[in-house]
């Protein structure tokens, strides 16, 4: 997990994969929660990844029946 610091405003709202960058889609996996410190106060937010290869959803771009 990356330091909240090296994180992308995009990657931080969840719309971008926490690891590589890329967008996201609805398969996507929940990581962690971070906590962004602003003006004293600490937001948190949920941060995600892409899928593992070969669990839930079949690659982006091909059907279940492969």
């Amino acid at each position: 997990m990356p330091d909240v610091g090296e994180l992308s405003w995009e990657q931080i709202q969840g719309r971008a994969c926490v690891a590589c960058r890329t967008p996201l889609a609805s398969d996507r996996v929940w990581r962690d929660t971070v906590v962004v410190h602003q003006d004293g106060y600490g937001l948190p937010f949920d941060v995600w990844s892409c899928p593992a290869p070969g669990v839930g959803s079949p690659p982006r771009g091909r059907s279940p029946s492969g």
